[in-house]
């Protein structure tokens, strides 16, 4: 399964839990989580003035990344942060993070989810990768309580997310760039589809799995605000 989809599910099952929350989707993109909290919830979304990302919604808050400068939204304004893929493409982390802390209520939860093993994205504002680790410290050195910490998509199921993305992400170059028609990328999709079955068998019967216990694609963590 895709890391995307793998983060949706999470975030699905997360969202089911809460009911008449203010929710702030920190780095909302194209906004694709907000599905999951707009009818029982108050959804808000924030992103910055320019990224990298080609789908950008209308937002209710748009900050200045490049400089740290606090956001408009009163302290301890919102019940729950949703912040995807957003962490490794922040210019400033540790003001980005106490700014979170800012507006998030006492006993508020930040559910975040960070790439490991992850192409870069969003050029030029992709600046680091997160351990599981890495992000675990990040928030217990701001004083966050940890809920939940897993890794996402790990592996041989890591591997095969890779080379899906990769080839995906490579016919795309292709079809864009006119380099082959149509009807030709149809067929070397079906025949990296064929590909990517037999890579799925040979790791299956070759690859023992505890030899890639470390190989995993993201991070997801749930924090609470305790002070």
């Amino acid at each position: 399964m895709h890391l995307s989809e793998v983060i949706s599910k999470e975030l699905e099952r997360f969202s089911k839990n809460y009911k008449s929350k203010k929710i702030l989707d920190y780095g909302s993109g194209d906004q694709r989580y907000k599905k999951f909290f707009i009818e029982k919830n108050t959804y808000y979304s924030l992103d910055v003035k320019k990224s990298g990302h080609p789908k950008i919604k209308k937002n209710t808050f748009i900050i200045d990344a490049s400089i740290k400068k606090k956001s408009k939204i009163k302290n301890s304004f919102f019940d729950i942060i949703v912040c995807t893929e957003v962490l490794e493409h922040v210019i400033h982390l540790d003001f980005t993070i106490k700014e979170m802390k800012r507006v998030l209520k006492k006993n508020g939860l930040i559910f975040v989810t960070t790439p490991f093993v992850w192409p870069e994205h969003e050029i030029p504002y992709d600046f680091r990768r997160f351990t599981s680790y890495g992000i675990k410290k990040l928030f217990l050195e701001n004083n966050f309580k940890i809920l939940k910490i897993k890794k996402l998509v790990s592996q041989d199921n890591a591997l095969l997310g890779i080379f899906e993305s990769q080839l995906n992400r490579l016919l795309n170059i292709l079809y864009n760039k006119r380099i082959y028609n149509k009807l030709t990328l149809i067929f070397l999709r079906i025949y990296f589809k064929f590909l990517k079955t037999f890579l799925k068998f040979f790791l299956k019967l070759f690859i023992k799995k505890h030899l890639l216990n470390n190989f995993y694609l993201g991070n997801l963590i749930i924090v609470k605000k305790i002070i």
